[in-house]
């Protein structure tokens, strides 16, 4: 692993680092700019992050994928447009200095501990692994567990695109469902 300045991070170094540490799902059309706000949002006062050797070396040896979306956030400027969605009100807020966030209610309690009960079924019974900024454990199904709230975040995060077709148009119907369904008791 090698650690690297937040804002040189290249398109898929700061997907890795998102998906992968912070647990933020990140659509394949996602931008640099944007991810790297996400990062931003989710850990406060992020300067630097980790990434396997292999990303980069991939980063030191050129664009990794080939495209513009791979330049680092610095090397864009504050208001270049990181895809297609980039709409003029984000423009306007990077422009703007930034200030720091104001902690979400639901940010101070991380520590706390809740209990949860993830379900046991007769095809997943093992045990739940979660990580959290590379701090992870494993959550037993199927018995109440005392655990931090940061974790069952990180569980409520975990999702999969599912899909269903209307009966009436044949429509196919994009939808998102909890990979780890589970119940605060």
């Amino acid at each position: 692993m090698q650690k690297i300045a937040l804002e040189d991070a290249t398109l898929e170094q700061a997907k890795h680092f998102a998906t992968t540490n912070l647990g933020i799902t990140v659509k394949h059309n996602t931008g640099l700019v944007k991810i790297v706000s996400k990062i931003k949002e989710a850990q406060e006062g992020i300067t630097h992050i980790e990434v396997p050797d292999e990303l980069a070396e991939q980063a030191a040896a050129g664009s990794i994928n080939g495209n513009d979306d791979d330049t680092p956030p610095a090397a864009l400027g504050a208001a270049a447009p990181a895809s297609n969605e980039t709409t003029s009100n984000e423009v306007a807020a990077a422009q703007k200095p930034q200030e720091q966030p104001k902690p979400k209610p639901a940010e101070s309690n991380m520590e706390e501990k809740v209990k949860i009960l993830i379900p046991a079924t007769e095809t997943d019974s093992e045990a739940v692994f979660v990580s959290v900024n590379g701090v992870g454990m494993h959550i037993p199904r199927g018995k109440e567990c005392e655990v931090k709230r940061k974790y069952v975040e990180c569980l409520k995060n975990a999702v999969q695109t599912k899909y269903k077709q209307d009966p009436k148009t044949g429509e196919m119907r994009e939808y998102e469902a909890p990979l780890y369904p589970f119940s605060l008791v």
